[in-house]
């Protein structure tokens, strides 16, 4: 039997919380001038495969298709994540994806470092996303220049 054809809706939400991450951390994302260059798209009326690993996929948007929108770069996620997921976690799943973005903000993606983000692991350990996270947009976490600092020894 063919699989259905996901079901792709626009997410403001997503993308509003993303505006408010590259003001509050400047010193990560200052290279993200217009956040309205990251479009964010949800698969909804389909839950996340069990045994897929990733919550959420940033993909580049280049020529042509480019030319018709100002989106450089799309953000996607199953809709049941996002709603299993408090306002920490959606922050910092969408977070790790904007560390992705290249200095350019060309349309190119960078890998992860550590099959994901550095920052995050060496901050709160592996399978960070299982447990409780703080609040990015609440109370501004230093969190960068630390993992930063050791990273470079």
């Amino acid at each position: 039997m063919p699989q259905a054809e996901p079901v792709w809706e626009l997410h403001r939400e997503a993308e509003d919380m993303i505006a408010k991450l590259v003001q509050k951390y400047p010193e990560i994302l200052g290279h993200i001038t217009d956040p309205e260059i990251i479009g964010c798209a949800a698969i909804a009326g389909k839950d996340k495969p069990e045994g897929q690993s990733w919550d959420a996929q940033l993909e580049g948007i280049k020529e042509p298709p480019a030319l018709w929108s100002k989106k450089i770069y799309c953000i996607k996620f199953y809709k049941s994540t996002w709603d299993n997921y408090d306002d920490a976690h959606r922050q910092h799943m969408l977070m790790k994806q904007l560390e992705r973005i290249p200095d350019e903000t060309n349309g190119k993606v960078l890998p992860f470092d550590l099959q994901d983000s550095y920052r995050f692991v060496k901050t709160y350990g592996p399978d960070y996303m299982k447990n409780p996270l703080p609040d990015l947009l609440k109370d501004k976490k230093d969190f960068c220049q630390k993992a930063n600092a050791d990273k470079e020894e």
